[in-house]
């Protein structure tokens, strides 16, 4: 019999039954309890006895007063990366600080969860990948699908990350739940491969230390045949790689020169977050076991185990390829409203391709150096030059202390220019 709980629905239930004459055996029967139960609650019935749960602990006053957990959330937002023992060590709460971590547990939405790494974004590569976000926000599905992701990779033989296992209370060193670590240290293997959203993909093992020359020569020889079999028609293919040298040399540039029906989208710097192949190195290791890719013969074979049954689900490569619009949306959500103030008038328009600004008539400048407020405001030094029309309300001299306060207007990329001496 499950275990009756008088909540209002069944009180309800039991005070009707007792208002039609039912008998305490008969009550017992509808709603599920013991005789003992259904004697004890219709008593309190009749007798005007107040309806709570009065069950031993129940509506017990807890340890910790909403005030008290109030403060700890605050503490905790303020200071994410900050530990419970020692909060509770400092405040000298009357409870243990177990108790402190369960009433967080239930009683907020806080969950102590392992942080996620992103490469160190400076004022620049936010501004660029704004940027970068507003030019390619209102592409197509269908654009991103014919867009060629490249990268390379290396895979270890030890993998990084905690990896959890299910056992039995006790048996943490039973054998089938070890981890065994190899003595001989860890082997690791290159790789550079590419994708489309159509579900083609290639993968090409390469040297330790690949060059450009060499990457050169992979495009020339394996991944542009590819893609004129992958898109036989001579419209524009788009690439996205990232700013690596082994990309960036001179080789690479002429290559690409010579095939003008490619066209390489700017990427920004330090946003492996907007090349989406980087989601299928992380689906292709994802089940990978250490036991599994000790020597390189095992990882190569694991590799290919893993590569093969990815390459029959094209609706992976799909929903990658298509989630560049959704990437994009959160740059512009997350990496800049909350680093740059943005207005809706303006003052100027900053190129920051040409490191000037411009305005009409008045001002020309040239970019000396940045830097970040307190406030988190996105400031920059500007060397001020004599522009044709210069007045001296228009362009005060510079000094060392001279400082424009850049705001960005994300509706129509402009960039606005306050000067504060």
């Amino acid at each position: 019999m499950d275990q009756f709980v008088p909540d209002d629905n069944n009180l309800g239930v039991i005070r009707g039954l007792m208002e039609v004459g039912y008998s305490n055996v008969e009550i017992a029967a509808q709603v599920g309890c013991s005789i003992k139960t259904a004697w004890k609650w219709t008593s309190r019935l009749r007798n005007g006895v107040p309806m709570q749960d009065l069950r031993p602990n129940n509506g017990k006053r807890p340890k910790l007063s909403d005030e008290h957990i109030g403060a700890v959330v605050h503490h905790l937002t303020e200071n994410p990366f900050s530990s419970v023992k020692a909060y509770h060590e400092n405040e000298n709460l009357n409870c243990h600080y177990k108790t402190l971590l369960h009433n967080i547990r239930t009683r907020t939405n806080l969950r102590h969860c392992r942080p996620a790494k992103k490469p160190e974004l400076r004022i620049q590569d936010h501004v660029a990948r704004l940027l970068y976000a507003q030019q390619n926000i209102g592409c197509t599905a269908d654009m991103w699908r014919r867009t060629v992701f490249i990268d390379e990779k290396t895979f270890s033989s030890t993998k990084d990350g905690r990896t959890g296992v299910w056992r039995p209370i006790g048996t943490r060193f039973d054998a089938p739940y070890l981890v065994e670590s190899a003595i001989s240290g860890r082997h690791s293997i290159a790789f550079c491969g590419y994708m489309t959203g159509f579900g083609h993909a290639g993968l090409f093992e390469v040297d330790r230390r690949f060059t450009s020359i060499q990457y050169v020569d992979m495009l020339d020889n394996y991944i542009y045949p590819d893609l004129l079999e992958i898109f036989p028609d001579d419209d524009e293919i788009f690439i996205i790689q990232d700013n690596s040298p082994i990309h960036t040399g001179g080789p690479v540039r002429e290559w690409f020169d010579e095939h003008p029906n490619l066209t390489k989208l700017n990427h920004p710097s330090r946003s492996p977050d907007l090349n989406v192949i980087e989601g299928l190195w992380a689906e292709l290791t994802r089940e990978w076991l250490p036991q599994e890719i000790r020597t390189p013969a095992r990882m190569r074979a694991k590799l290919n185990e893993s590569w093969t049954a990815l390459l029959n689900r094209p609706e992976y490569f799909a929903n990658l390829a298509i989630s560049m619009t959704r990437r994009l949306a959160k740059v512009i959500e997350v990496d800049v409203i909350q680093h740059v103030n943005v207005l809706d008038r303006r003052e100027a328009t900053v190129n920051f391709k040409k490191s000037s600004v411009s305005e009409p008539g008045h001002v020309s400048a040239k970019r000396d150096r940045m830097m970040t407020s307190a406030d988190g405001r996105l400031n920059q030094i500007w060397r001020i030059k004599s522009g044709p029309n210069r007045t001296p309300d228009a362009c005060p001299p510079y000094t060392d202390k001279t400082q424009f306060i850049i705001r960005i207007n994300i509706n129509n990329i402009k960039l606005i220019i306050n000067y504060r001496q």
